[in-house]
C-alpha cells in the first residue's frame, strides 16, 4: 500500500467538544478506527495484566507495542489514499471525471479489503490469545459498508464473507 500523506489525517477532537460532521464514508472510517483503537488498548491491559509475574513480560510488551505502531501504520497507509479519492469524487464536477474516480475508489476499496484480509500481521493480532479483536472483520465489514455508501462496487470475495 501506498505511503499516508500527512494532510489526509483528520485533527483530533479537543475534549468536550463535539467533532464535525463527517460526510459518512469518512465517518464510517473514522468510527472504525476508533473501535480499532479502542480494541488494541483493550489487548494491551490485558496483556500487562496477565503477563505481571512473567519472567519475559518486558519483552512481550515491547513486541506488542511494536505489532501496534506497525498496524497503525499499515492503516495509516491506507487512509491517505482512501481520503483522496473521497475528496475528489466530492469535488468532481463532470459526470464522467467522477464516475472514473468512483471506479478508482472501488478497485482501492476492493484492493484494501484483499489486503487486510490476507494480512500476516491483522491476523497475529486477531489470534492474539487474549482478546477476539476481530479487526479483520471490522475492516472488511467498514469497507464494505463505505463501498455501498459511495454506490461503487468493491468485491465481497473476501474471507470474512466466504466463512
Amino acid at each position: 500500500m501506498p505511503s499516508p500523506p500527512s494532510s489526509a489525517s483528520l485533527p483530533p477532537t479537543p475534549r468536550g467538544a463535539t467533532p464535525p460532521a463527517l460526510p459518512p464514508p469518512r465517518q464510517i472510517w473514522r468510527q472504525t478506527r476508533r473501535r480499532l483503537n479502542l480494541a488494541v488498548e483493550d489487548l494491551r491491559r490485558a496483556v500487562i495484566e496477565r503477563c505481571e509475574d512473567h519472567p519475559d513480560r518486558t519483552r512481550v510488551v515491547v513486541a506488542l507495542d511494536e505489532a501496534i505502531v506497525d498496524l497503525e501504520q499499515l492503516i495509516d497507509a491506507f487512509d491517505g489514499p482512501l481520503f483522496e479519492l473521497l475528496d475528489a469524487a466530492d469535488a468532481a464536477s463532470d459526470r464522467d471525471v467522477r464516475e472514473d474516480v468512483l471506479r478508482r475508489l472501488g478497485q482501492y476499496v476492493t484492493e484494501g479489503r484483499q489486503e487486510f484480509a490476507r494480512d500476516e500481521l491483522v491476523e497475529l493480532m486477531d489470534d492474539n490469545g487474549f482478546l477476539d479483536l476481530e479487526l479483520r472483520s471490522g475492516l472488511d465489514g467498514a469497507l464494505a459498508d463505505l463501498a455501498r455508501r459511495m454506490g461503487v462496487p468493491a468485491a465481497s470475495d473476501t474471507p470474512s464473507e466466504r466463512r
